[in-house]
């Protein structure tokens, strides 16, 4: 290297002299040195973006969307009331679809709640739904603290095997 004072490029026999304005350095630039320099920051900006792909690619082979248990922001089991329908003061039937995406949902416990009476069924092996299909199914109650009445709403909690709660009203 050539400590320069000046700061403008001059032709001189062996190459081009630049000047590096921020250390004040002039710097020979042969034709060769900028070809060869060229070839390798392209090609190590090749090997980079080709690395880049391949990582991302195998991020989404080994952690496809769908087996991650949150998708914060993202898409989330869902379930939608298609029907109900009263068949005895202890027992009702609901039908759900399942709209989330991309969940299978099965579902694990509901509890009906009458007033400040609750029955709660925690231990249930209730349907499992895959995406975009519904699913008809009994609601049951002992019918000591409350029984179905025609006429009267009823809130019913459902919990997921996610542990997601999704409230749904039973109007008989």
């Amino acid at each position: 290297m050539i400590m320069s004072v000046f700061y403008i490029c001059h032709r001189i026999p062996s190459g081009l002299v630049g000047v590096d304005h921020y250390s004040g350095l002039a710097i020979e630039l042969s034709e060769g040195f900028m070809l060869q320099r060229t070839r390798v920051v392209l090609t190590l900006g090749l090997v980079g973006l080709a690395a880049a792909v391949a990582s991302f690619t195998a991020m989404a082979v080994v952690f496809p969307p769908q087996a991650l248990l949150v998708h914060p922001g993202g898409p989330h089991e869902s379930l939608c009331f298609v029907s109900s329908s009263l068949n005895s003061p202890t027992n009702a039937t609901l039908t759900l679809s399942n709209c989330g995406y991309p969940y299978t949902t099965t579902l694990i416990a509901y509890y009906v709640h009458s007033g400040q009476d609750v029955y709660a069924n925690s231990n249930w092996a209730g349907p499992s739904m895959p995406m975009n299909t519904q699913a008809s199914f009994n609601i049951l109650i002992d019918g000591q603290a409350f029984t179905f009445q025609p006429g009267n709403s009823y809130p019913i909690t459902i919990i997921t095997a996610r542990h997601s709660q999704f409230g749904i009203t039973l109007i008989t």
